[in-house]
């Protein structure tokens, strides 16, 4: 019997819009050529990547490292993520005087492109009570139904240094990558990965084969389904 399944942006919408809602607001994910919308299953947990950054303005690095730890971490049911940025003032105490700021509203804009993404969403609640509200309700309304949700911290290089150890947030989980820029913590001969301080030694993680295969098997199935509609004498 197949665990209970249930769409992700569903929930999203719900919590963001309230009764509000119309068919005239953006959806929160739309279905893409390459990934199905988002979906949670009853019989694990859910991750969802948290992207946080003044991204004045946002720039293909930044794409590039959040596509990249998504494309990567399918191992651990990472389902779709989403994309904070700064609010206005922080980013004023942050950026010198001087240098232009792009306004919270034009960041959001930036990210979002020509529409809603497949399998990201850039939330444009700006501050933070009303991020963590939204954060909080989701979690909770998808327990009640059976879902478990957790955040996952997506971190670039700048935030784990041999220098400073890492930046650490309130979630307990963190990935970082040094696809967008060098890391100092990446020996630049070999694969090895120098020793960060403050943190326990690194670790390979275990990687549960029939789960890695199941998830290839259902990409694969979604694909040959957009392939039967856009092309069907292919198939």
């Amino acid at each position: 019997m197949n665990a209970p399944t249930a769409d992700l942006g569903e929930y999203s919408k719900k919590q963001h819009y309230g009764s509000r809602w119309s068919e005239f607001d953006d959806h929160i994910f739309k279905p893409g050529p390459l990934h199905p919308r988002p979906i949670l299953r009853s019989d694990r947990t859910n991750r969802i990547l948290l992207y946080s950054g003044s991204f004045n303005p946002p720039h293909l690095g930044h794409k590039a490292l959040l596509r990249h730890v998504f494309e990567n971490s399918q191992n651990i049911n990472v389902i779709a993520a989403l994309v904070i940025p700064t609010d206005d003032q922080r980013l004023q105490e942050k950026k010198p005087t001087g240098q232009r700021k792009f306004s919270f509203q034009q960041r959001v804009k930036l990210w979002q492109g020509y529409g809603p993404s497949d399998w990201y969403w850039v939330c444009d609640r700006e501050s933070d009570s009303a991020w963590h509200a939204f954060e909080a309700g989701l979690i909770q309304s998808a327990r009640r139904d059976g879902f478990k949700l957790k955040f996952v911290s997506v971190l670039g290089p700048d935030y784990a240094d041999m220098t400073k150890g890492v930046a650490w947030n309130y979630l307990r989980e963190h990935i970082v990558s040094d696809i967008a820029r060098s890391a100092d913590f990446v020996a630049t001969e070999g694969a090895s990965l120098k020793q960060l301080p403050g943190c326990d030694p690194w670790e390979t993680v275990d990687v549960d084969e029939d789960r890695a295969r199941d998830c290839a098997n259902e990409h694969i199935a979604f694909l040959k389904r957009r392939m039967s509609l856009m092309m069907p004498s292919v198939l």
